[in-house]
């Protein structure tokens, strides 16, 4: 079998912070989208729909931050408010669908009347980039006859669970770089976690890499390495022992694995 102590050397995971705050500032994140509708959930209990509406419409700071803005849709799927394109409003949208043919504003309605909340994914014109982008919408029942969305552009997200795997180098055993590109299939949790296999250039070069890397991102270290749950690392473990063992055999160190 191949050596553990090989891989545990080769196989150095960094626990670092992506770097682009500048960035990440110009875009809104999902705790500030659910922040925004609980404002508009408040300015409508208060004021009621009326002054909601044209609130929303109107742009003011607490419905209108960088790339967020409420929508607000009776349940026909009329546009009553929208912080982004006025064009919309007092429009039926019903029969909108976006470039992946999903009706929207359909959608948006039954998560509202069903559900009560929930989050939406579908495709639309980012007011920052201008671009159509894949967006992520935080939607809740609005009184008792509309329902309220503000969404996150999905790729202009910063990771803030990311980590790296530094494996191996350009020259060296693909076994190593096999094991980080496994470990990274199996950790990766969609937006709870990403895990991103990076090669090295060296054991002793890569140990310095993660050292520097460490003392650069000090105060996040604790918080991504318990994103590595229990859970997830038992998943990981029978697939690498599987494809360890297997390679064991091809190469004629074992004839057979342990149970």
């Amino acid at each position: 079998m191949l050596m553990r102590k090989d891989v545990y050397w080769m196989v150095i995971v960094s626990l670092a912070l992506s770097a682009f705050a500048a960035d990440a500032a110009q875009f809104g994140t999902r705790e500030e989208a659910v922040a925004m509708v609980k404002r508009v959930q408040e300015k409508f209990k208060k004021d009621g729909p009326a002054a909601t509406f044209a609130a929303v419409n109107g742009q003011v700071r607490p419905f209108h931050d960088r790339d967020l803005y409420p929508y607000i849709l009776s349940f026909d799927c009329v546009v009553q408010a929208h912080g982004a394109q006025k064009a919309l409003i007092g429009k039926n949208i019903y029969d909108f669908r976006d470039q992946d043919g999903k009706f929207v504003p359909r959608e948006t309605v039954a998560i509202a009347k069903t559900l009560g909340h929930g989050w939406l994914d579908f495709r639309w014109k980012n007011p920052v980039t201008g671009q159509v982008d894949a967006k992520s919408t935080y939607v809740e029942l609005l009184g008792d006859k509309y329902a309220v969305g503000v969404g996150i552009y999905k790729d202009e997200q910063i990771n803030r669970n990311t980590v790296s795997i530094i494996s191996g180098s350009p020259g060296s055993d693909a076994t190593y770089l096999q094991v980080a590109y496994d470990l990274a299939a199996v950790l990766s949790d969609g937006e709870n976690l990403r895990v991103l296999p990076v090669v090295g250039i060296g054991g002793p070069q890569n140990i310095r890499d993660v050292h520097a890397e460490g003392h650069r991102h000090r105060p996040h270290a604790n918080q991504h390495s318990q994103q590595f749950s229990s859970r997830q690392r038992n998943a990981w473990r029978p697939r690498r022992q599987d494809r360890l063992c297997r390679q064991a055999i091809q190469s004629g160190v074992s004839s057979r694995c342990p149970l």
